[in-house]
């Protein structure tokens, strides 16, 4: 399969090779160790069961699925007719500590970028009181 992801500066200061993911392969290795930091942070409060479902070959497979669907773009903020936005992560409509049982219902699940899931994470904490 053919990816259609755009091609990116790589994330190290000063380096200005191109690359699909975050960072070039001269450099991918300290996004690793950045990333398995960041997750480990993270899952350190997270309930055992989440971190599983997150790392289960359902949930990577919907998830390719629901972004190979939508283009790789955020529906929260690519309109038609102006500049599209790419996703980076996908969100349960109805979040998972509200309704368990729609994880991997994929009319459950949107692609969003950063920046309108933390919006939409915020609106939820409200409305669900999670």
């Amino acid at each position: 399969m053919i990816s259609t992801k755009p091609f990116k500066i790589c994330r190290e200061f000063g380096c200005n090779e191109l690359t699909k993911e975050s960072y070039c392969n001269d450099h991918e290795h300290i996004g690793q160790e950045k990333k398995l930091k960041r997750h480990k942070r993270y899952n350190k409060q997270r309930d055992p069961l989440v971190i599983r479902f997150y790392n289960s070959k359902e949930w990577r497979a919907l998830r390719e699925y629901v972004m190979a669907i939508n283009h790789y773009l955020c529906v929260g903020c690519s309109i038609p007719g102006t500049k599209p936005v790419i996703a980076n992560v996908v969100d349960h409509v109805t979040p998972t500590e509200v309704d368990w049982s729609l994880r991997l219902d994929i009319s459950n699940c949107q692609p969003l970028c950063h920046e309108c899931h933390n919006r939409k994470t915020a609106e939820d904490k409200i409305k669900y009181k999670i």
